[in-house]
């Protein structure tokens, strides 16, 4: 585990290695996501769509031509150090992955890589934001909710970027990026919520996702953009660049 704090008591904890046997209710959700927020809280599934899973913090797998996703359940093999955490899983039948995240808090990078013997879909989540501010009491006819126009498009990535708080995500790989709004009541600490997300549609193969996360109760999508860390995909390695510090992430070529 590896856990981070800024200067606005916003605590992350990224976790690997933490699996719980046996059914003693959304296991999952509760240990196995890649990172935890004492301030965006994290979400319990209420079935396997995604907007009733409301997948945030994690990558969710499907067969393609299903809408039954799922997040990954205990591990092969896991490793971490001061500067990456390692996770080796197999979710679904016929797919298996190594997921490596690395802190550079606000930020964390995630660098999976899939090989799949069927076709399937991917659903990675970034934090959950709460929709609308709560116990604020405002003059006017607003609903007090988000409005489009806080939807922020880039190239490659997505932010939420409310009055109250900014939660991004961005395909360093270039796959597709939308805010998904999931079912009320699905995150601990929010009861409506959107969650920025990457999906792909993968065919049968080896395949490497890396994506970048990051969310803030303080700053704007501007100022968390800013702060990004430069990612460099290379031929067999990944390096993520931050603060004149290089973390390497190796790629294997399968993953037998």
């Amino acid at each position: 585990m590896i856990i981070t704090h800024d200067e606005y008591n916003h605590v992350l904890a990224y976790v690997t290695g933490q699996h719980c046997k046996g059914d003693h209710g959304q296991s999952p959700a509760k240990y196995e996501k890649f990172v935890y927020s004492n301030q965006f809280g994290f979400s319990v599934s209420k079935g396997t769509s995604l907007e009733e899973g409301a997948f945030d913090n994690t990558l969710a797998f499907s067969h393609k031509g299903e809408n039954r996703f799922c997040m990954r359940y205990g591990l092969t093999d896991f490793y971490g150090d001061e500067e990456r955490l390692v996770s080796k899983y197999s979710p679904i039948k016929g797919v298996k992955v190594i997921s490596t995240v690395v802190p550079c808090s606000p930020w964390h990078v995630r660098v999976h890589q899939i090989t799949n013997k069927e076709a399937i879909k991917i659903a990675e989540g970034g934090f959950s934001l709460p929709q609308e501010e709560g116990f604020r009491v405002k003059a006017g006819r607003m609903t007090g909710r988000f409005e489009e126009k806080e939807i922020h498009r880039i190239e490659k990535g997505i932010y939420a970027s409310f009055p109250w708080g900014c939660s991004g995500i961005v395909s360093e790989t270039g796959q597709e990026t939308e805010l998904e709004i999931p079912f009320a009541n699905t995150n601990l600490f929010y009861n409506l919520t959107v969650i920025p997300m990457v999906k792909a549609e993968l065919e049968p193969g080896i395949h490497v996702i890396v994506t970048s996360v990051a969310a803030d109760f303080h700053k704007s999508w501007e100022e968390l953009l800013e702060e990004k860390p430069e990612v460099r995909i290379d031929k067999g390695e990944v390096k993520v660049i931050y603060k004149g510090k290089t973390v390497k992430v190796s790629l294997e070529g399968g993953l037998e």
